[in-house]
C-alpha cells in the first residue's frame, strides 16, 4: 500500500492519503512565531543544516548573507544571523572547498530542472 504525505507549512497540517481510504487530517506540529518575523528553527542542528543549505544555494556577496546561528531570547528557538563569527561548520566547509562543490551541485540541478 503506497500511503503519501502532505503537509502545509503555515497550519502544520499533515495529510495521510491512502488508496481506497478517505484522507485523515492531524495537525502534529504548531509551527512557532518570533516576534522577530525571522524563520524559526527548534534546534541548533537544523539552524546550522538550514545556514549551510542558504550558502549553498545562494549567491551571497563577499561579508553578506548568514554565517551563523543562534538562539534566541524571544522565542528561545534558533534563527540566522549574518553577525558575528562564523560558525566553524561552515568554515570547514569553505577551507577544504566543499561548499564550492556543493555550490557546483546545485547550480548543475537547476539547469538540469530546466
Amino acid at each position: 500500500m503506497n500511503i503519501c504525505f502532505k503537509a502545509t507549512k503555515l497550519t502544520g497540517d499533515i495529510k495521510f492519503v491512502a488508496p481506497n481510504f478517505e484522507s485523515i487530517s492531524h495537525t502534529i506540529i504548531k509551527m512557532k512565531k518570533c516576534a522577530s518575523g525571522k524563520k524559526v528553527y527548534p534546534t541548533e542542528e537544523l539552524a546550522i543544516e538550514a545556514l549551510i543549505e542558504a550558502r549553498t544555494h545562494s549567491d551571497f556577496r563577499p561579508n553578506q548573507g548568514p554565517v551563523a546561528v543562534y538562539r534566541c531570547d524571544d522565542c528561545g528557538e534558533y534563527h540566522l544571523t549574518s553577525k558575528g563569527a562564523m560558525n566553524e561548520k561552515l568554515m570547514l566547509l569553505i577551507k577544504n572547498g566543499k561548499l564550492t562543490r556543493l555550490r557546483e551541485a546545485s547550480d548543475w540541478e537547476k539547469k538540469l530542472r530546466r
